[in-house]
């Protein structure tokens, strides 16, 4: 990782949570990540999902320049992927981070589905 910038370096952490969580006033990711509060990113580098229109460095690595779950919001023309009915879909299955293992990939899915519900239900 030596000469790689600091979202590079974090490349394998973009969606760890933070300790604080609320939604109130808070943007969220169209997969279910509170940006100010949830991800690392924010306000270091990034400014939302939704501001650089999906454009995160990190989809080169899944051969795209726009990150391949929002760019299905948007071709759907959902707020996010609470509106959609095959959530959680081979979408988020297909983006997973690497260095999750299955029980905490799968406890990151429950976490961001109850934020899409929250959301949702707002």
């Amino acid at each position: 990782m030596k000469g790689k910038n600091t979202l590079e370096k974090g490349f394998y952490l973009r969606f760890r949570r933070k300790e604080k969580r609320g939604r109130k006033g808070k943007m969220i990711t169209p997969c279910g990540v509170y940006c100010s509060k949830e991800c690392s990113f924010f306000n270091n580098g990034c400014s939302g999902c939704h501001e650089i229109k999906g454009k995160v460095f990190w989809a080169k690595h899944y051969g795209s320049d726009i990150c391949p779950i929002y760019e299905c919001v948007q071709e759907r023309e959902l707020k996010n992927c609470g509106h959609c009915s095959r959530l959680p879909c081979r979408l988020w299955f297909s983006t997973r981070d690497p260095s999750l293992g299955d029980e905490e990939f799968q406890k990151e899915i429950a976490f961001r589905l109850s934020n899409l519900e929250k959301e949702r239900n707002s």
